[in-house]
């Protein structure tokens, strides 16, 4: 794509972004009891559905469940959050959310809700344990810390609360930090 293309595109987007911030505007002077929607392509659009995934689901809060679905150590159930797999377990009296990927081959580890001491990836048994911390990487010419995933990381979202039994989370990105 030539660089015109993408500065006409730029502006493309650009005046449909304004024309979107407009149509809201209206909505919302709109008196309460006036019924009123968007036009229904902004419920299918991919390109307004990835700039709202940037600007504004990316760091909302999120209900994954209930804290009664999850209520012994171990128990866990699974979610996914915009392009996200977690896994929401209870860790002792804490409840996390992990990246429900294995960091070697990328496998999901669990799929919907059980009860876990640890997660093993079905492809090369790679553990985890309920805190997200890497247990065990089993292929027998691999050491984890030599592939870069040292034993006291892991990956999970930074913030998860339980208000009146609801599990919500949010900032997550996948992203590891370090453990304890």
């Amino acid at each position: 794509m030539a660089d015109g293309d993408l500065h006409h595109e730029s502006f493309q987007q650009a005046d449909e972004l304004q024309s979107l911030r407009t149509q809201l505007s209206q909505f919302a002077s709109q008196p309460s009891d006036a019924a009123a929607g968007l036009p229904g392509r902004h419920y299918v659009d991919e390109e307004l559905f990835e700039h709202e995934k940037r600007t504004v689901l990316r760091h909302g809060w999120h209900c994954v469940g209930r804290a009664d679905e999850i209520s012994d150590a171990g128990d866990y159930l699974t979610a996914q959050i915009l392009d996200e797999p977690i896994i929401v377990v209870r860790d002792g009296p804490e409840i996390r959310a992990l990246s429900n990927v294995c960091r070697h081959r990328g496998m999901p580890l669990v799929q919907g809700n059980g009860h876990a001491r640890l997660f093993v990836c079905p492809y090369h048994a790679w553990s985890y344990r309920t805190n997200g911390q890497l247990q065990r990487a089993r292929a027998s010419s691999l050491k984890s810390e030599s592939m870069g995933f040292p034993r006291g990381r892991f990956c999970d979202s930074p913030y998860v609360e339980v208000d009146h039994g609801q599990i919500a989370i949010t900032g997550y990105s996948g992203t590891c930090r370090r453990f304890g």
